[in-house]
Order: structure tokens, then C-alpha cells, then sequence
């Protein structure tokens, strides 16, 4: 939350808006703890996160994080081997 002064002495908030993101055509061998740890704010969500061809291993953690995350697609994506 951004808060910025406005007309007359007044303040405005402001929510940072996030997405669309897309990752593809990407792999990694030694991702460490986790392969996706996304979060959005309760009142600004993540929107339109897509994932495509991808292939991550090494990942000691396969519980992903996603919260506050909408329109979330995944394609051709393996975690450790396995279809996310």
C-alpha cells in the first residue's frame, strides 16, 4: 500500500497492481527450498500468472506458494520430474 499526498492537504491510497507475469522456456537444476513462492496482497491480488515449458528440478521443497494469486496457469511445467 502506497499512501501519497493529494489535493488540499487530503492523502490517497494506493494498492500496487501485479501481473500479467509469464515465465517460459525455462529450466533449473538446483532450485533450493521451493520453485514458485508467489504472494499477492489480500486486496491486490497477483493476476495472470502463466508458467510454459518449463522443467525445475533439485527442489527440496515441492509445496509451492500461492496466495492471493488469480488466473494461474500452468503448461508443460515439471516440478522434479512430475506435472505441476
Amino acid at each position: 500500500m502506497y499512501i501519497l499526498p493529494g489535493c488540499n492537504g487530503q492523502t490517497r491510497v494506493y494498492y500496487p497492481r501485479f501481473g500479467p507475469l509469464t515465465i517460459g522456456n525455462s529450466s533449473s537444476t538446483k532450485c533450493g527450498q521451493a520453485a514458485f513462492n508467489v504472494r499477492g496482497l489480500p486486496n491486490s491480488h497477483v493476476r495472470g500468472l502463466r508458467v510454459s515449458d518449463c522443467c525445475f528440478a533439485g527442489v527440496a521443497n515441492t509445496e509451492n506458494t500461492l496466495e492471493h494469486v488469480d488466473d494461474l496457469r500452468f503448461e508443460n511445467t515439471t516440478i522434479n520430474g512430475k506435472p505441476v
